[in-house]
């Protein structure tokens, strides 16, 4: 089975600005992305990270965990992101997806749990962070 889960708070890494609003997870919580409320951000480095909802339930092996970020890019130049997860003392980035002018999706998938290299369990899928970084 597959889950799908949507942010519920504002994680440990607040470094992108947000168009309104006083949390960032509200403004990127949407099951359907929006262009009307977003975080953003040019500035190298920045990350931002939100804590999601749980999981529940769980039997047997989780394969993976996959971070969607929704983003494109309103300026001249290239810029990247990619994706994060805090997990414990870790903070993992994946990728580097070049940016469109257009909204896409972009996904990375973190076969393991970063803080423990070995498979997710639910208590760890419960307690990750999952954001964005500029990378270029």
């Amino acid at each position: 089975r597959i889950d799908c889960l949507f942010p519920n708070a504002d994680g440990s890494n607040s470094d992108f600005t947000k168009s309104a609003g006083a949390t960032q997870y509200e403004l990127v919580d949407e099951a359907a992305p929006n262009t009307t409320d977003y975080i953003y951000s040019s500035t190298l480095n920045h990350i931002s990270t939100v804590n999601m909802q749980n999981l529940s339930g769980v039997t047997g092996t989780i394969f993976g965990a996959a971070v969607n970020n929704v983003a494109l890019k309103d300026d001249a130049g290239a810029r990247s992101i990619a994706a994060v997860v805090v997990s414990g003392a870790t903070t993992s980035v994946v990728g580097s997806d070049s940016l469109s002018t257009a909204y896409l999706n972009y996904q990375e998938l973190y076969e393991v749990d970063p803080n423990t290299a070995v498979a997710w369990l639910e208590a760890g899928v419960n307690a990750a962070e999952c954001g964005v970084k500029v990378v270029v």
